[in-house]
């Protein structure tokens, strides 16, 4: 036996005790939260004023005469502030608005103002606007505030007309996102930590409830498992402890960036605004997305207590802040399903490989930097590819059992990964052959071919396992109260397919389009996933008795490269994370036969404890990439040595760039040089990997461009042109930028100003 088994060996994955004391913690946390939220809302009831100011209403527009006095004016709206004090709102009038302002950020806040007529505001006694005209006018200032309250206090004049006011202010992390300020009448009582604790305590009661649920619905399925593989699930293992917590440190990891201020940072990342969308559209009435709605379902569910606060007032869905947390929940629920798809590729390991490998499987998956670097992202591919490992744990299981149940629950499984993401359909025509194989098999007792024939097509596990997927996925993608957004999702994918085929449907196109998938696996998977996958091919071609099922799911495999990558004619790294999921069933299988081959034990436990090490390199070098974006890094310059007023232009796409909504900024999506110009910018950030996208010559034209003008590179960041050898780590095979979204870390990044 291998030394390496004393590490990869799973006596047992999830013990039953454990499973009851983790839904009795669940049981206890929900009573624990109802009561913290009773009290944390309570105390945000009575310690946050409502919102308003204190008015003095006078007559004339001079500010003279006695004045209406009212404690607490909440509209701030001229018109009604006159009728309320007994005025026309169309006459000569004056208001003196006097409250606290809240600022929740420390740094330059930027003020707008849009009156119709006179207005003039101060901030702790700094008069910051004044204009006292006819006719509408927007105005603005900038002003340095710390974290606090702040005494407001504002005279507007109507001298006749329109009345208008609104004040708005940007705060520092989002230069150009006004907000209502909030402001509340003035008070003794009144204490900025107090308040600061009320506005924050919502949020925290949303996201206590959201991780509630996420993990209420981990442990059902967990509990699924259990049911359905007593087997495999009865005993208890350090090693699966010690998986998971991994796990979880490399999915987590980074899950915040890119939020704060929120903004896409990944490419085809679901946004908190595409799925509350969906959600405030019930989806329904058209709504469509690129992407099938159950997973949309599925965020929606997690983060309800943010819909279920913000009708009352609690909190404000559509503040950024509120967005930046909500964006964080849906990437939490990516690092839960990536985590139980491990899981699931443990038990499927133990069906396929034997127990003895049952934690090898799911350990080069942890390695694989396309699953690790999705696993913290909110796009799908992680959930559609927990929900086909799903359905290859149930396809084995009705392969093994025959039984009726298990094909109706493949069915179903086979839906929701279908209606999570549409490639997921590839993998199960494969499927649906073997079965029909299968029940063919099991009419061998029949001797004339048409009784066969017949008894295979009446068989009613099949009928029962393809009618239950036809119904679920009907239901899932709502077409009973969504027609139209289902044919509209469609007729989206058909019009979009063309746009991304790479290689044309032509012998040599699929030539081409086989080499570059075979050469993308590595950048995948991992290097080392590859080679002893390969070797693992090898040993399962040559032992096919022994390593039946697996052989079956290699079937699912083909079959999805036939059915989705053959015929869309474009591959990327993780649309090879579905077939990664029989890879590392072939990788334990050539690890463990190279580990055997070793005969003296002290070399195989250094060696195969180097190699496990290296498995996991590629994945922790991930995270090290992300660590240091090349993003990050520019934002703490450009914080320290751009002024907020300069007008900042970016090339290419916002998720590529820093973030500048600090600044006065424009996103130009052209790559030449004369398109950056033409917004006459102060500074300009170039992403050279987005200049370089199609033109391998156009970052020197640009930078050519830029100079011709009298721009100079004052700062520059990200991956080197020669990367070191470790850094390539990850990029091993991948035949051009074009294949992977990796390269899209730490992305190669100039500043440039002028003089």
């Amino acid at each position: 036996m291998p030394a390496a088994d004393a590490v990869i060996r799973l006596r047992h994955a999830l013990p039953a005790n454990l499973l009851r004391a983790a839904w009795f913690t669940w049981i206890i946390a929900g009573i624990v939260f109802v009561i913290g939220t009773a009290w944390a809302l309570t105390y945000s009831a009575s310690q946050l004023p409502a919102p308003g100011m204190q008015a003095r209403v006078y007559r004339g527009a001079d500010f003279g005469g006695v004045p209406t006095v009212l404690d607490r004016d909440h509209a701030l709206d001229p018109v009604q502030t006159a009728r309320v004090s007994g005025l026309d709102p169309q006459q000569s009038f004056s208001v003196e608005w006097q409250g606290v302002a809240v600022a929740t950020e420390a740094g330059i806040h930027h003020l707008r103002v849009r009156v119709d007529d006179g207005v003039a505001v101060w901030l702790d006694d700094q008069l910051l606007i004044e204009r006292f005209a006819p006719g509408r006018h927007d105005l603005s200032a900038a002003v340095r505030l710390t974290r606090g309250l702040h005494r407001l206090r504002v005279r507007y004049a109507q001298l006749g007309g329109d009345a208008l006011f609104r004040l708005s202010w940007a705060r520092p992390s989002w230069r150009e996102h006004f907000v209502p300020v909030l402001v509340v009448p003035p008070a003794a009582e009144l204490i900025f930590r107090r308040v600061d604790k009320a506005l924050s305590y919502p949020i925290v009661v949303a996201v206590a409830w959201s991780l509630w649920i996420l993990s209420g619905l981990a442990l059902a399925f967990c509990a699924s498992c259990a049911h359905m593989t007593r087997q495999s699930l009865a005993g208890s293992s350090k090693a699966a402890l010690a998986l998971a917590i991994v796990a979880v440190i490399l999915f987590g990891f980074g899950i915040e960036l890119g939020a704060a201020p929120w903004r896409d940072w990944v490419p085809d990342e679901l946004t908190p605004n595409d799925f509350l969308f969906a959600a405030q559209e019930r989806f329904a009435g058209g709504w469509f997305f690129l992407y099938p709605p159950f997973h949309f379902y599925l965020v929606n569910i997690v983060t309800s207590p943010f819909l279920l606060l913000a009708p009352g007032g609690w909190l404000d869905i559509g503040d950024y802040h509120t967005l930046a947390v909500v964006h964080v929940v849906g990437r939490t629920v990516s690092v839960v399903m990536g985590v139980l798809t491990l899981l699931v590729v443990a038990l499927i390991a133990g069906m396929t490989i034997g127990r003895r490998l049952t934690l090898l499987a799911p350990f080069f998956l942890l390695g694989a930097p396309a699953f690790v670097f999705y696993s913290k992202t909110t796009n799908v591919d992680i959930p559609y590819v927990f929900w086909v490992s799903v359905a290859m744990l149930l396809f084995l299981r009705a392969v093994t059992t025959r039984a009726l149940a298990d094909h109706v629950l493949l069915g179903a499984a086979v839906a929701l990964a279908v209606a999570t993401k549409d490639q997921a359909y590839g993998f199960f025509p494969g499927a649906a052959a073997i079965l029909v194989w299968l029940s063919w098999t099991d009419t061998r007792h029949l001797s004339a071919l048409p009784a066969r024939a017949r008894a295979t097509f009446a068989d009613r596990r099949l009928w029962a396992g393809a009618a239950t997927c036809l119904v679920v996925y009907v239901l899932v993608m709502g077409v009973s109260w969504n027609v139209k957004g289902v044919i509209a999702h469609f007729e989206l994918m058909n019009k979009a397919a063309p746009a991304f085929r790479m290689f044309p449907p032509t012998l040599g196109g699929m030539s081409r389009l086989a080499g570059a998938t075979a050469l993308v696996f590595p950048s995948a998977l991992g290097p080392l996933c590859t080679v002893f996958g390969a070797v693992g091919l090898c040993v399962v071609v040559l032992r096919p008795r022994r390593y039946r099922r697996l052989l079956l799911l290699l079937g699912l495999a083909a079959s999805y490269l036939v059915s989705f990558v053959a015929v869309a004619g474009y591959i990327y790294d993780r649309f090879l994370l579905g077939i990664g999921l029989v890879a590392v069933l072939l990788a334990a299988v050539g690890f463990d036969t190279a580990m055997r081959a070793i005969s003296i034990p002290r070399a195989r436990l250094t060696v195969s404890t180097g190699l496990l090490l290296m498995v996991l390199w590629p994945s922790f070098l991930v995270n090290l990439r992300i660590a240091s974006d090349s993003r990050l890094e520019l934002e703490e310059w450009m914080e320290a040595h751009i002024e907020r007023d300069l007008y900042v232009v970016g090339s290419g796409a916002q998720m590529y760039l820093p973030n500048l909504h600090p600044f006065r900024h424009m996103i130009e999506p052209r790559r030449d040089g004369e398109s950056f110009l033409e917004w006459n910018p102060d500074v300009i950030v170039l992403n050279a990997q987005w200049v370089n996208r199609y033109e391998r010559s156009n970052l020197a034209v640009v930078a050519h461009s830029l100079e011709q003008a009298g721009y100079q590179r004052v700062y520059s960041a990200g991956r080197d042109p020669e990367p070191p050898w470790w850094s390539t780590l990850i990029d091993v095979g991948a035949p051009a930028d074009l294949f992977s979204n990796l390269d899209k870390i730490n992305p190669p990044l100039s500043v440039w100003r002028r003089p």
